[in-house]
């Protein structure tokens, strides 16, 4: 995340990436909590790499 900031030279890919995690997070701790063990990483980096496109999307830069 530290990366796309000092190199995207935009803020909202990395709120979109921190938010994904987030997401992710709460959907694996929903998983978890009725008693179906899972991987974490899954659900961690799905969230951190839709959010990521997610904030570029809204920051109009051009996806290459």
């Amino acid at each position: 995340m530290v990366s796309a900031h000092v190199f995207l030279h935009s803020a909202y890919p990395v709120i979109g990436a921190m938010l994904g995690t987030l997401v992710g997070c709460v959907v694996l701790f929903t998983v978890a909590m009725k008693g179906n063990v899972q991987a974490g990483l899954p659900f961690l980096n799905f969230g951190a790499i839709v959010g990521f496109f997610a904030g570029v999307l809204v920051s109009g830069m051009p996806i290459k």
